[in-house]
């Protein structure tokens, strides 16, 4: 796995291969329903982890005073913080790819529908949805 944001066209390549080339029941992926929702939610959970781990760190903390004579003291102390840390690792098109098994078929049309002369339409679909 790889540290990234979600990586939406490769979330809805996999997807759409998982979907229309499931050799029990593939489906059409233009249209979403309920099942199809689960299983494109299934996908995204699976390409991506979300790990929290709680640090301490230690920060400078600046203070202003102004004393009896108008003098402006700027006073550093140093505090230890508590800072929740979060991750997202995103897995590989190779990792999905063996995780659901995909045959030869299912790998050429991913690797079509992820290949750089297909840019512009994912980059119109993906403008559309804000990714």
């Amino acid at each position: 796995m790889q540290d990234c944001d979600a990586h939406w066209k490769e979330v809805l390549a996999v997807y759409a291969v998982k979907t229309s080339a499931d050799p029990e029941k593939p489906q059409e992926v233009v249209t979403m329903d309920e099942s199809k929702f689960e299983i494109f939610k299934s996908v995204f959970w699976d390409m991506h982890e979300i790990q929290k781990e709680v640090v301490e760190k230690t920060v400078e903390v600046y203070s202003t005073t102004v004393d009896e004579n108008g003098n402006v003291i700027t006073t550093i102390t140093e505090e230890t913080k508590k800072v929740l840390q979060i991750t997202v690792k995103h897995s590989t098109i190779d990792e999905m790819q063996s995780k659901y098994g995909f045959d030869e078929k299912q790998k050429e049309q991913l690797k079509e529908m992820l290949s750089e002369g297909n840019d512009m339409p994912w980059d119109d679909l993906l403008s559309c949805v804000g990714g």
